[in-house]
């Protein structure tokens, strides 16, 4: 007697191939996550430093017009700062972390600005002091859980 053994043909994709693919997918996002997080802190240090340099020019062009008072409105008024780099609706600065504040005194001898941003996480404020760790205008609280972190920049 013969015995014929016949084979059935398989038709779909089985559990252990899809496992597989799900595996490959959850790899690939986590892996996608961290590069976007890490790309994220280090985009919005640099827009923090070039927001300082914009202030900076502005600041220089502005002592140059003997501006009494300096905020953003009156810089954008006249010509020294780009109107990207603040609010005109509630008059503070914008930055990667959100509205900053503008502080003008004019004090204890000459007058100065200060810039403050808050809200900044624990790597992004250690970027940003190793940046400006020779610059004496520069001041931070890095000690803070994330999100607490504040930088301030005076302009002299």
């Amino acid at each position: 007697m013969i015995i014929k053994v016949f084979q059935q043909k398989q038709y779909g994709i089985g559990l252990l191939e899809i496992m597989l693919a799900l595996v490959i997918i959850a790899i690939l996002l986590i892996m996608a996550t961290r590069y976007y997080l890490v790309a994220s802190d280090h985009r919005k240090v640099n827009d923090m430093i070039s927001i300082v340099s914009g202030y900076k020019a502005a600041f220089a062009c502005s002592n140059k017009k003997n501006q009494a008072k300096m905020n953003p409105q009156n810089m954008s008024d006249q010509g020294c700062l780009a109107t990207q780099l603040w609010d005109p609706t509630t008059d503070r600065p914008v930055g990667p972390w959100g509205d900053g504040s503008w502080k003008w005194t004019t004090t204890g001898g000459s007058p100065y600005a200060e810039l403050t941003y808050s809200n900044l996480s624990q790597k992004a404020c250690k970027a940003l002091e190793n940046k400006y760790s020779n610059d004496s205008d520069a001041t931070f609280d890095c000690s803070q859980p994330d999100n607490k972190n504040t930088f301030v920049y005076r302009f002299n």
